[in-house]
């Protein structure tokens, strides 16, 4: 028999995955690793719970399906009531797929092709969103996805390389920028200094985080 299960966040209350399946399937998600995983961002959310400690609610919403193709209807129906996040308008799930098909966000297959938020709709998901953790946060990526970005990236030129302003372009930042101090405009850094609360071991200087990573430790002149 099939069933129709839906891992909850613990903290809102709201469900983060639909998944259909039968046996032990809804608990497998919990021992996955990057490696293996088949929906990082599914992974990413249940590692974002566990580094504050919790663990997300497994709930089985429909069981005693006999019908496998029944079950995979309960499911996207499931996934598209709420949506999938980045995919549906308002979506709140890291489901990737609705049938095992993945979808395209691409052109016209994308739902949010040719239209705009509202700005009742943006101040809507502004509020919902008011005290959420972002899913990511407080999570690293592992040495084997930087080398994998790094190899991505390898042999491309950047599309800025080598270009420069013109002399008009120039004069026109500068025109630009007058005309906003003309009408009170205030940078929102101005007066402030970056705090130096590092000490390179090398050289001694007291250092702002960037100035630290970028030029010094490991890097510096002295070591």
């Amino acid at each position: 028999m099939y069933y129709v299960y839906q891992y909850v966040d613990p903290e809102t209350s709201k469900p983060f995955y639909i998944g259909k399946g039968k046996d032990n399937r809804m608990f497998h998600h919990l021992n996955e690793t990057l490696d293996n995983t088949d929906n990082r961002k599914k992974f990413f959310k249940i590692q974002s719970l566990r580094n504050k400690g919790l663990e997300p609610i497994i709930e089985v919403v429909v069981d005693n399906i006999s019908d496998e193709n029944e079950a995979y209807k309960l499911e996207d129906d499931y996934i598209l009531r709420y949506g999938r996040e980045g995919f549906e308008e308002n979506g709140i799930l890291t489901n990737i797929c609705i049938n095992a098909r993945p979808p395209t966000s691409k052109g016209n297959q994308n739902g949010m092709f040719n239209k705009k938020h509202t700005k009742e709709a943006k101040q809507a998901i502004g509020s919902a969103n008011k005290g959420n953790i972002a899913w990511n946060k407080g999570v690293s990526q592992i040495q084997k996805v930087k080398d994998a970005v790094s190899n991505a990236n390898k042999g491309r030129t950047a599309w800025n390389k080598n270009k420069s302003r013109t002399l008009e372009e120039k004069e026109a930042m500068k025109a630009g920028w007058a005309k906003k101090l003309e009408e009170g405009f205030v940078q929102h850094n101005k007066g402030k200094s970056m705090p130096k609360d590092y000490t390179c071991e090398h050289c001694g200087k007291q250092l702002t985080k960037s100035n630290y990573t970028r030029w010094h430790g490991a890097k510096c002149k002295e070591a």
